[in-house]
């Protein structure tokens, strides 16, 4: 009995040993089954897989157009496991492919592999041609700026275009390739992928350039008939004939019809001179090519003009004279004698009659002349003429007040601007007036403001000439307090020089005066002057004074504080 048990115990014991050598040998062999990496080298770029571990599931997105049905995935599993089907072998990734991962100690891991495969993006027009002309003709596509353009030949009709588009793959586009289509506007084409992407292109089809660059008609419609231009297209030039009596040719205006696309320089309707005798147009085709015209104006032969009897062979300077006739265009006059001419501006000329003033300038002396007329720079003599001194006249005056001043317009003839006197005479007592403006026709003076009340005479005296206004002008003594500027000494000065101020009610004593220069733009340039006495103020021009024509007043500065201002004085010249 003590036999069977120590067998039993032997037994036991070589059992349990096995058994624990076993177990040693197990643990020692690895446990890992993982898939590490999986991809797909052959495609450019390569693809790998995202590997989700507590999933076991690995996913790959491929691009569109891939063919998953013959992939061969390059895989990368645990050390010393195995991968079923192997790395490297070919399959179909249609539907989710099971991977199961062998470790070395048997454990096992199953993987479901999913391929997607990804919608196109791309929405392009990769070519828009037309091929149903003599040429195929290939529109050009900025991809930048989405549009395509293309010029055609005119003879097709662009209402009726059929062009051919290729576009992305798996995309469609809107409206369809070989559809007809009406591009006499821009036509919008959608280009839509495959993923739903939209893309617009703007197509611009139009007309290739026209090459034409004619002048067709040339012509003046201010005439009566319009006047058409022979038009010679072998030498390109163009020659208008115009009445003999046209006078003005500075400023004549064309109706011009040109080859259509194509524009023209001067432009249409546009006045030109041709008083040189020709003006060069060019045109321009819609090509850009260019074509040069002489356009030249003529006039047609005038006839003999003829003259009326003058009325009077006796004239003032500065009459206005009037002959008639007829026939009568380009027209120049002459008075001439020995060593002298002069030619008087015309004031107006017609056909029929011209008119001019007799020379009213210092040089041109009274006496007899031969007056001489050129019409179109054919001489013919009137006859002598006597040349008489001007008469001025008086028609009205006007009194207004400006500036404290009683300002009185002459209105006449045959004043001569810087030659003109203007007199206040009472009892023969002659006051000269302070001349403000002059003209031929008017004197504007100042009413002397130092004159006495009652009726004065307005006499004019011009070159030698005088005139006594029919009427009399009523004056009232100027009884106010305020300075009164009557006079200055001389209406020109310089920097640095006196100028003496005459008048009234500028203070007891002597001390000092502003004095105002204004010049009517800039702002009123305040100087101080002498007061001499109560009539007379003196002012040193300062040499800070631009120079310029100024008008003038005198400030009072009264005992209490106050001050006054006198009238304006005009017209002093700072030189």
């Amino acid at each position: 009995m003590i036999k069977s048990l120590l067998w039993r115990i032997c037994l036991f014991s070589a059992i349990a040993l096995t058994f624990f050598q076993c177990t040693e040998e197990e643990e020692a062999k690895s446990p890992l089954n993982k898939i590490e990496e999986f991809s797909i080298t052959s495609m450019n770029p390569p693809v790998s897989g995202v590997i989700n571990e507590e999933a076991f599931s690995i996913s790959l997105d491929v691009p569109s157009g891939t063919d998953i049905t013959d992939l061969s995935p390059e895989i990368s599993i645990s050390d010393k496991a195995t991968v079923v089907p192997a790395s490297g072998t070919a399959q179909d990734f249609t539907s989710p492919v099971v991977y199961t991962v062998t470790a070395e100690n048997g454990t096992v891991a199953e993987y479901t592999v999913t391929v997607n495969v990804l919608e196109n993006t791309e929405a392009i027009i990769d070519t828009f041609i037309f091929k149903g002309f003599e040429t195929e003709l290939a529109a050009t596509i900025d991809e930048e700026n989405k549009t395509i353009t293309a010029l055609i030949p005119r003879k097709y009709d662009l209402t009726k275009l059929i062009p051919t588009i290729e576009i992305s793959e798996f995309a469609t586009v809107t409206p369809a390739s070989e559809t007809e289509i009406d591009f006499s506007k821009d036509v919008i084409f959608t280009v839509v992928a495959e993923d739903g992407t939209e893309v617009e292109y703007t197509a611009s089809i139009g007309y290739e350039p026209r090459t034409e660059k004619a002048i067709l008609i040339f012509a003046f419609e201010a005439f009566t008939p319009t006047i058409n231009g022979v038009i010679n297209e072998d030498s390109k030039a163009i020659t208008l004939t115009l009445p003999w009596n046209t006078s003005d040719l500075t400023a004549l205006v064309p109706t011009i019809e040109i080859s259509e696309g194509a524009t023209i320089s001067p432009e249409n309707s546009t006045a030109e001179d041709f008083s040189f005798g020709s003006v060069d147009y060019t045109v321009t085709a819609e090509d850009g090519s260019t074509q040069d015209y002489e356009v030249t104006v003529e006039l047609e032969a005038a006839p003999t003009p003829e003259f009326d009897d003058l009325i009077s062979t006796s004239f003032r300077k500065g009459e206005l004279v009037t002959i008639t006739g007829k026939n009568f265009s380009d027209i120049s006059v002459s008075f001439s004698r020995e060593g002298f001419s002069s030619g008087p501006s015309l004031e107006s000329e017609g056909e029929t009659s011209f008119s001019f003033n007799v020379p009213n300038n210092v040089s041109f002396e009274t006496g007899t002349y031969s007056l001489i007329v050129y019409i179109r720079n054919e001489k013919y003599v009137l006859g002598d003429v006597q040349i008489l001194p001007p008469a001025p006249t008086i028609s009205d005056f006007v009194s207004s007040t400006d500036d404290d001043n009683i300002i009185v317009r002459i209105n006449g003839r045959n004043f001569i601007e810087g030659e003109n006197k203007v007199y206040f005479v009472k009892n023969d007592v002659r006051t000269e007036a302070y001349i403000r403006e002059e003209d031929n026709g008017r004197i504007y003076v100042v009413q002397p403001p130092l004159l006495e009340s009652g009726e004065y005479t307005i006499v004019v005296e011009t070159n030698g000439a005088e005139v006594t206004a029919s009427e009399t002008i009523n004056v009232e003594e100027n009884t106010t307090t305020d300075p009164i500027i009557a006079s200055v000494e001389s209406l020109t000065v310089k920097r640095g020089d006196k100028l003496i101020i005459n008048g009234k009610n500028f203070g007891e004593g002597t001390g000092s005066v502003t004095v105002g220069f204004m010049d009517g733009w800039t702002a009123t340039k305040a100087r101080t002057g002498n007061r001499i006495s109560d009539s007379v103020v003196e002012i040193v021009i300062p040499s800070d004074l631009p120079v310029e024509t100024y008008m003038i007043y005198v400030q009072r500065y009264n005992g209490d504080g106050s001050s006054a201002f006198s009238n304006t004085f005009y017209n002093i010249v700072i030189e």
